[in-house]
Formats: structure tokens, sequence, C-alpha cells
């Protein structure tokens, strides 16, 4: 990643998937909620863990509904939605 000379100078926001070597430069730091989803899935499947299957699902609502309130126009959600 030096090499590239990407992220040794990056100072915004970088989203991934928490592979360590990420985590060595100082930037921020966000986790990519596509992994989550698929790390929530093997914990369901692999190990039957109800609460993993139970986060997803929270996941994946609350994306649907953000997509909503996009595809309105929305800068943000209502304040009932945000709690």
């Amino acid at each position: 990643m030096d090499e590239m000379g990407i992220l040794p100078g990056y100072k915004g926001t970088a989203v991934h998937d928490y592979w360590k070597s990420y985590l060595d430069y100082l930037c921020n730091h966000s986790l990519c909620n596509t992994h989550h989803l698929r790390d929530l899935t093997f914990c369901y499947e692999q190990e039957k863990s109800q609460w993993a299957a139970d986060m997803k699902a929270l996941l994946l609502e609350m994306k649907g509904i953000t997509d909503v309130a996009k595809a309105q126009g929305l800068q943000s959600l209502d304040q009932q939605q945000q709690d």
C-alpha cells in the first residue's frame, strides 16, 4: 500500500474490512457494512448464533429506511427514525 502512495498521506475516512494493515495509517477508519453482513451471515449459518441473524436483519432494515429517505430527496431521517 505504501508503494501505491494512496494511504500514507490520506487524511479522510478509509472504509475497509478491518484488515490489520489498514490500521497502521493515520486517518479515520470506518468498517464496511458489506463485510459486517458477510461476517454476520457466517456467524448465523456456521455457528447458529441467533443474535447475528437479528443484527443482520436490523442492518438491512436500516439500509432500506435510508434508501427510501434518499429516494425522497431527504438529507436526514426524522427524529423518530433516528431513535
